[in-house]
């Protein structure tokens, strides 16, 4: 997603880099994705899931099974303490990982 693309999201952008890094959920996110080749793997599937939608299509899009994409976001659900069955859950869970590449993203244009 591009920074157009956010409509009143962009809000969130004037946040402070450093805010957004401290906040719980990205912290957290930013943890188990750096914890391993495989937390990395979850949380790259987590975000392909709150784009797709579904485990199947998020599987076809992957290409692996569908049961390797449900495997996947359990870990997640129990690492962060939530139930993508939820749409709250889900809502959160898409809001942390935009505002968690809102914040990768400020740091890599910084470090430019």
């Amino acid at each position: 997603m591009t920074y157009s693309g956010l409509g009143p999201l962009d809000l969130l952008a004037d946040m402070p880099l450093d805010r957004l890094l401290a906040e719980r959920g990205i912290a957290r996110i930013n943890a188990l994705a750096s914890s391993s080749a495989a937390g990395a793997q979850d949380v790259d599937t987590l975000e392909a899931f709150c784009v797709y939608g579904s485990l199947r299509r998020t599987a076809a899009e992957l290409h692996v099974h569908h049961s390797t994409v449900a495997s996947r976001l359990l870990r997640v659900e129990r690492e962060m303490g939530w139930d993508l069955g939820s749409s709250i859950d889900r809502f959160m869970a898409t809001l942390i990982l935009m505002l968690r590449r809102m914040a990768l993203s400020s740091g890599e244009l910084g470090a430019g």
